[in-house]
């Protein structure tokens, strides 16, 4: 039939009437599927950002515990070798010991009694003295307890 120089039943026109009722809220559907989409790469760079936040501050602690130990290593070059075993000997506590736990107890999760720093002499070599420096440390939310070490061989003079 023919209205107007228009075919009623135009499959043109019934194919367009088709496909306006089928993609009605499809837009919506689009738009909901972008904001999923945008709202999980978002979390992925906050999750991202928080373990980089996590990670640089662990490497500023184990950079001052290395600090910590360095200072007292050097400082013993400076010292009468016959005396520090004495000096820093952490059952007498001596001046050293002290100096190097009150230093320690900078770090997080250092008391005189947990994660108290550590200084092992070695005397078994004739002409020189084998020193290691153990610096702990413990975030609160850690299990375990990290540690920083230095070892030197110093000169008997």
């Amino acid at each position: 039939m023919v209205a107007g120089g228009r075919l009623l039943d135009d499959p043109r026109r019934r194919l367009m009437r088709l496909i306006t009722v089928t993609s009605r809220g499809m837009l919506l559907l689009e738009a909901l599927l972008a904001l999923v989409v945008f709202s999980l790469g978002t979390l992925g760079l906050l999750a991202l950002l928080a373990n980089a936040l996590r990670e640089s501050g662990s490497a500023y602690w184990r950079s001052e515990a290395f600090d910590v130990a360095s200072a007292t290593l050097s400082g013993m070059w400076a010292q009468d070798p016959a005396t520090l075993a004495p000096r820093f000997d952490a059952a007498t506590e001596g001046p050293g010991y002290r100096a190097l736990l009150a230093a320690a107890m900078r770090l997080p999760g250092v008391t005189a009694h947990v994660n108290a720093p550590l200084v092992v002499i070695d005397d078994s070599a004739p002409e020189s003295r084998r020193v290691s420096v153990t610096v702990y440390w413990q975030m609160p939310t850690d299990q375990n307890a990290h540690q920083a070490s230095v070892t030197a061989s110093l000169p008997i003079h």
